[in-house]
């Protein structure tokens, strides 16, 4: 007898046969299964079934009517993820019927869920095995990272359906929490503070994550400007170290009134200062081992190049490759159970990288600790090393921030010599520090240089003493680093101390682990919020739903974090599944009504960005990109543009259009610098449409 093993995708099902050594059997180029003599794989296309549509339940639900809402269903239900009259369906079909029919083949006495180890794993696995409606074992497997140790081991330890049944739980109370506030909420938002040809999206992790863009701007709009007044003297020591050192009272108060600051300054005996020199050394560990948000949040703060949607989609591509460990985990540390495995990761890896000498395997809570590792560990490399030449630049970017990471917990700290300053003229006593790296340990891996010793044994200096005027710093827009660290914590302030070395609040937070860093994105293509440089701001319209939206307690943060705990409440078991839909039921209920009784003016706010020039309709921007009001035109400008991107000497960091450009366009009068590979040189050129007013082209060059 055979079990039958279910996975995500058909790249994923021929790793799997790899491993197993299994013989390929095709149906047609996309519809196959593997097999060997003790199990066969066949692959899904990721949710081959999808909850039913409002008006799947009811016909009378086809048409949005405010009297048929709250919708409800008793029970949710799953049909095939139908995608129309298209041969990408004709597949997905034929896929379901190749599935149905190996899981009743008499040799198989079970079925196994080896779909990605998450929530929506578990939900694509367990859905396929409901609609097959069999009653053959079912069983489920948890794996790391997609090797043959992790899967072989993965096998060996089938882990029988029963006992994820509250996981199971979760998983769909989540996605069901979303099909009611989504269908409900929308709909009769469309209906009732819409412009009749917008939909206008609602939903527990938009809200308030809009919000947290908002609240930004409102601080900025209401920011007192403040200057306050230090009184300063500058060290400057004959070995070239410069040191700025600042008066504090004997409360450690610094900042004073300007009137304050020159009365004190006046009384400072310059000539009769001594300064007192402390020097230490200190260690700068690295910090903790990435989860998938965390890492989004530091590549983002690190690099220009990337968005937090781009950065999950590379990291799953190098997963599903076998070169990372799993992508969507909340754990920063590696369970101890691994420890054996880690001790050879790190080996293969030393040794490829010529790091022997520099590594030593440790056992130590910071890096291993079973106790903060809810289902998966930490994002790691795994034993497979990639050829870094068969990547793209982004690819061996993200690659590489991972492997570093996890060298650099076996490594030595850097080592920082600290210079502490006290100069006094007896009464007023100015302090100042500064530090510099000695030792680079582990920063090494980022390419840093150690600074030779600096001599402060011989006290020579010079000083120069002011008073100095500081401005109140007033704060910038949000940046989607930023955003992603409000969503991990909902909206509790975190340092970079805390948001890279500390802990979060488990399951505390606005959206999941895999869907923070895809947030800021989503909202773009929502028409909510836009970018500006690297910076983040709400559009007229997103402004509008927070200011206007009657469910104020949809955009409040530590309700959407408290909701967050109520479904892992259903995970762990704690909490039990008819309770939380009493409670969900009646919120739907009662928002509903909130909405239906809006009375204001629509929320919709577009910005008419110039004429169709195929149909002389207005041009808005919707989803990112620029595209023509009319339903029936296809006119569409993309913002990441292909054209530009062609004619650019770093394709990887072509600024996108934006809104103002697009009258440019269409006048063919764009100026861009571009770049012409064949004779490897940058020109100015105007760029407008082509004559189909399809894609992009050079009008005409320009002379400097």
């Amino acid at each position: 007898m055979k079990k039958l093993i279910i996975v995500e995708k058909p790249k994923v099902a021929t790793q799997f046969s790899t491993f197993l050594k299994m013989s390929k059997v095709p149906m047609t180029s996309q519809n196959f299964y593997f097999e060997n003599e003790k199990f066969l794989v066949v692959h899904s296309f990721g949710h081959i079934f999808r909850l039913k549509d409002a008006k799947e339940y009811d016909s009378k639900y086809a048409k949005w009517e405010l009297e048929n809402f709250p919708i409800i269903p008793n029970k949710f239900e799953y049909v095939a993820n139908d995608q129309g009259n298209t041969s990408q369906n004709k597949v997905t079909l034929t896929q379901i019927d190749l599935i149905f029919k190996l899981i009743n083949r008499n040799d198989i006495d079970g079925v196994i869920n080896g779909c990605d180890p998450d929530r929506e794993g578990e939900s694509i696995g367990t859905n396929i095995y409901k609609m097959s409606k069999t009653t053959k074992p079912f069983y489920r497997i948890l794996y790391n990272a997609i090797t043959q140790k992790d899967i072989v081991n993965a096998l060996n330890n089938l882990i029988p359906s029963k006992d994820r049944e509250t996981y199971i739980n979760g998983a769909d109370a989540r996605m069901n929490t979303d099909w009611l506030i989504g269908i409900n909420f929308t709909s009769v938002a469309t209906l009732t503070m819409s412009d009749n040809q917008t939909t206008i999206n609602v939903g527990r992790v938009i809200m308030p994550t809009l919000k947290f863009v908002y609240d930004r701007e409102q601080e900025i709009k209401n920011f007192v400007p403040e200057t306050y007044y230090c009184i300063v003297i500058d060290c400057t020591f004959k070995n070239g170290m410069k040191i700025n050192t600042v008066y504090q009272d004997t409360e450690g108060n610094y900042k004073f009134s300007e009137t304050k600051a020159n009365e004190i300054i006046k009384s400072i005996q310059i000539n009769n200062l001594t300064i007192e020199i402390e020097q230490k050394l200190s260690n700068k560990n690295p910090s903790k081992l990435f989860d998938l948000s965390s890492f989004a949040s530091y590549m983002l703060k690190k690099y220009n190049i990337f968005t937090g949607e781009e950065i999950t989609k590379i990291y799953q591509t190098l997963y599903e490759q076998g070169y990372l460990s799993y992508t969507r985990t909340n754990s920063r540390y590696i369970s101890e159970t691994e420890i054996d495995k880690f001790k050879e990761v790190l080996k293969i890896h030393a040794e490829a990288l010529g790091l022997n000498q520099q590594v030593e395997f440790h056992t130590k809570k910071s890096v291993f600790d079973s106790s903060k590792v809810d289902s998966h560990s930490a994002n790691t490399p795994t034993e497979k090393i990639p050829d870094l030449s068969s990547l793209n630049e982004k690819e061996v970017i993200v690659y590489t921030e991972i492997r570093n990471s996890f060298l650099a917990q076996f490594m030595k700290p850097a080592v920082y010599k600290n210079i502490s300053l006290k100069i006094s003229d007896g009464e007023y006593d100015f302090y100042g520090s500064t530090k510099y790296i000695v030792e680079v340990g582990y920063l090494s891996l980022y390419d840093q240089k150690e600074k030779a010793n600096i001599d402060f044994e011989t006290v020579e200096y010079e000083t120069n003493l002011y008073v100095h005027p500081v401005n109140k710093s007033k704060p910038s827009l949000l940046t989607e680093s930023e955003l992603i660290n409000l969503m991990k914590s909902a909206g509790r302030s975190l340092s970079d101390e805390d948001e890279f070395d500390g802990d979060v609040l488990s399951e505390f937070s606005v959206g999941t682990h895999s869907t923070i860093p895809m947030a800021a994105n989503h909202l773009i293509k929502l028409g909510y919020i836009k970018k500006k440089g690297k910076m983040l701001q709400s559009t007229d319209t997103g402004k509008n739903l927070v200011e206007k939206f009657p469910a104020s307690n949809l955009f409040d943060p530590v309700y959407t974090g408290k909701m967050q705990q109520l479904i892992k409440s259903i995970e762990t078991g704690s909490m039990s599944v008819a309770d939380y839909y009493f409670g969900l039921h009646r919120y739907i209920e009662s928002v509903v009504e909130k909405i239906k009784h809006y009375e204001g003016e629509s929320l919709i706010v577009k910005l008419e960005l110039g004429e169709c020039p195929k149909c002389n309709s207005p041009i808005y921007e919707e989803k990112g990109n620029f595209s023509c009001s009319n339903k029936e035109c296809d006119f569409i400008v993309y913002a990441k543009n292909k054209f530009l991107e062609n004619y650019s000497k770093d394709p990887l960091r072509v600024k996108p259009i934006k809104d103002k450009d697009i009258k440019k366009i269409i006048e063919g009068k764009y100026k861009c610098k571009l770049y012409s590979k064949n004779k490897d040189k940058e020109f100015l050129a105007h760029v407008g449409l082509d004559e189909n007013f399809k894609y992009l082209k050079i009008i005409e060059f320009i002379n400097k």
